[in-house]
């Protein structure tokens, strides 16, 4: 997920030069020059400065619906499908989904920014395989197999309420079936597509 916005938070400030004229006071995003007016300076003194607002989406809280069909390929089905995102951003959150082909759950985290064929911070420019976000805007698939054992056989993915918002999660394993919670979805896009420049990472995106 992506960085929140903490406007609250104190900077840690340095005096960078200190004279009878100037003091300087350097952060990491910012640099406070202040003239002095009097010879006079304390010893020591406590200055506290707002830090400016991330350039990347904020997430306060997440909420899930039925994955989006743009989201996913024509093939496999994508069985169980939820997405979670942030409630100030549809673009920042992940899919979670059963691909009954392989046996596994399957997660994409997407990019907060929807771009597709992007580096690892959602906006600048990649090449082919190397890039972080696939055509689809989202990052490479992570693979899992569902909790079932010999005597408990069954799972499900559900709408889990983390207590200041929801989540999509996987429940398991139980002797006795789940009622589902979301539905099996196919998707617009083709599978095998990569990104363009170099190699393109052709299925390297695909789950």
């Amino acid at each position: 997920m992506s960085k929140r916005k903490n406007n609250d938070d104190k900077a840690m400030v340095q005096v960078r030069r200190l004279n009878l004229r100037e003091l300087v006071l350097q952060g990491r995003n910012f640099t406070i020059r202040l003239t002095l007016t009097s010879a006079a300076l304390t010893a020591a003194c406590t200055i506290e400065v707002q830090q400016p607002d991330l350039d990347h989406p904020a997430t306060t809280s997440e909420t899930v619906q039925i994955c989006p069909a743009q989201f996913l390929q024509t093939t496999p089905v994508a069985e169980q499908c939820c997405y979670a995102s942030a409630v100030t951003n549809d673009d920042d959150g992940f899919t979670m989904f059963y691909n009954s082909i392989t046996n596994q759950v399957v997660t994409r985290y997407r990019n907060p920014y929807g771009l597709g064929c992007r580096a690892s911070d959602g906006i600048s420019a990649c090449s082919g395989a190397e890039c972080f976000y696939g055509p689809l805007g989202f990052s490479r698939p992570e693979f899992r197999d569902p909790p079932v054992t010999e005597n408990a056989p069954y799972w499900t993915i559900f709408a889990a309420d983390t207590g200041s918002s929801t989540t999509c999660q996987v429940a398991g394993p139980s002797t006795l079936p789940f009622e589902q919670t979301f539905i099996s979805k196919t998707g617009l896009y083709a599978p095998g597509q990569g990104c363009p420049g170099g190699d393109p990472g052709n299925a390297e995106f695909d789950y």
